[in-house]
């Protein structure tokens, strides 16, 4: 997360979208035997939340990759609610 909020944020800001595409590889996932990095579904969340404030909230989410569909699954349909809620409260805002 440190480099998520102190590098690629700020780099992004700064080159200001007008749309941005997620590549969702879910290797990185809690719980995935190859990735072992265990990011969780809150952080995949969080970082999605803060991408929603770059270009207008312009925002596509490709699915690909992971080594375990339970979690990639999971994972996937956590952040997709999450971001749904964040959008809903955005927009009623």
């Amino acid at each position: 997360m440190h480099a998520f909020m102190n590098l690629v944020l700020p780099v992004s800001h700064e080159f200001n979208p007008d749309f941005v595409i997620i590549s969702a590889g879910f290797d990185s996932t809690d719980g995935d035997p190859k990735g072992q990095m265990k990011v969780t579904p809150a952080c995949y969340a969080t970082m999605t939340h803060h991408l929603l404030a770059l270009a207008g909230g312009r925002l596509g989410v490709l699915l690909e990759g992971g080594y375990n569909p339970q979690v990639c699954f999971v994972t996937f349909l956590q952040k997709k609610f999450s971001c749904l809620e964040n959008c809903q409260k955005t927009v009623q805002d």
